[in-house]
């Protein structure tokens, strides 16, 4: 069975979010769970040469960064704007980064805070992405 990698089931779920926000919460909740556990605890990609290793990044940081990188990998120009909007739409004051909280069960002291850092993060990976490729 052919199963869709990763990095295309957040490209598909950003647009499928960005075109029908109100309809779509979901999509936010399961970009976050997919933020969140990308990267398994004990993955080896923590550690050692790999990028996300050698980052300097704390270890709830690492998956989503990890998120950004292999989307990134996979992306055109095209959807890498689409990517953009979302992480703009997710870091700006509106209540979108709460909606994601709330949609993916965050919890702890801030979970807008944290669906906040793992957007972050995920931007950063991209960027990142973008700077090695030059």
């Amino acid at each position: 069975v052919k199963v869709a990698s990763l990095a295309a089931i957040v490209v598909l779920k950003t647009v499928a979010w960005l075109e029908r926000p109100h309809e779509r919460t979901r999509d936010l909740g399961d970009l976050a769970t997919v933020f969140r556990v990308a990267l398994a605890e004990d993955d080896e990609r923590r550690w050692g040469t790999h990028t996300v290793a050698t980052s300097g990044l704390d270890f709830d940081d690492q998956s989503p960064f990890f998120v950004g990188l292999e989307v990134s990998a996979i992306v055109r120009p095209v959807h890498r704007a689409r990517l953009d909007e979302l992480v703009a739409k997710l870091l700006d004051d509106g209540p979108h980064a709460a909606l994601m909280a709330r949609a993916a069960n965050l919890r702890g002291e801030d979970p807008d805070l944290l669906a906040r850092r793992m957007v972050e993060m995920f931007a950063r990976g991209l960027r990142h992405a973008d700077g090695a490729s030059r």
